[in-house]
């Protein structure tokens, strides 16, 4: 039958203690049982059809179960795995089913999967499926939509598409006051460090327009090969020093 493959995930507070009892598992009724009424009927005719599609395309079964509460003195464990051996979901001889189980005020939730389906959904898929389709959903109350997604990541890796991947969907968005204190914050890093090679720059610039412009009215010739061998922009803008053929008294073919 079905092997567990996965921890519980609570989403939201701690689970239950395990204890072996006489579970009550409710009666199936098609391939989705919202006994927790948390599924719209839009939603559930969706799950529905995505399951019965695969199936007739693959013959791997996927049951949805979800229950307003697990029973009293068992964990999500025990119930998910007596519900798979009840309804006997998958194959017999292929044990290819999946079971998607959720106790809604226990807030927590668990994937069984039969040995035929391991090699395909592994312990890493359906915890990824869990953590980052499911529980961002069911935070955010979209119930019913958390699970078409969940079903359908679990027929996408099953067929074998890699597992869902944390995205920008999944994260906090940043709140007003947020991005006023990171704006703020960088501010007041980023003015320090600039603000002397601003007042640098413009000094630089300064000198530089005052000396061109003695060279040109005092030195017309020297003015010219400075500006030729680019030497207000090496001397002014710190480009290293120039080899002035004035400071020798003449024309100097040397180099930088």
């Amino acid at each position: 039958m079905l092997r567990s493959i996965l921890f519980v995930l609570v989403w939201l507070t701690g689970f239950g203690a395990v204890a072996e009892v006489e579970l009550d598992v409710p009666r199936a009724n098609g391939p989705v049982n919202d006994f927790a009424n948390i599924i719209e009927p839009s939603w559930e005719r969706r799950i529905a059809q995505s399951i019965k599609r695969f199936e007739s395309e693959t013959g791997h079964e996927i049951a949805v179960l979800t229950v307003k509460e697990l029973p009293k003195r068992s964990s999500i464990e025990t119930f998910a795995i007596e519900v798979a051996r009840t309804w006997g979901v998958g194959k017999a001889q292929r044990d290819n089913g999946v079971l998607l189980v959720v106790a809604f005020n226990n807030r927590q939730m668990r994937i069984e999967v039969g040995y035929g389906l391991e090699g395909s959904l592994t312990d890493a898929s359906a915890d990824a499926i869990i953590r980052r389709v499911l529980v961002p959903a069911f935070r955010k109350d979209t119930f019913g939509q958390g699970i078409d997604d969940g079903v359908k990541a679990i027929i996408d890796v099953i067929r074998g598409e890699p597992p869902p991947t944390r995205n920008s969907k999944d994260r906090t968005p940043l709140s007003s006051a947020g991005k006023f204190t990171l704006v703020f914050a960088a501010f007041f890093v980023i003015f320090p460090l600039a603000f002397p090679l601003v007042i640098s720059y413009f000094l630089n610039e300064r000198d530089l327009r005052r000396a061109k412009a003695e060279d040109k009215q005092n030195n017309p010739e020297l003015f010219q090969e400075r500006l030729e061998s680019n030497y207000y922009q090496r001397t002014y803008h710190g480009f290293g020093q120039y080899d002035d053929p004035s400071r020798h008294g003449g024309r100097a073919g040397g180099g930088y």
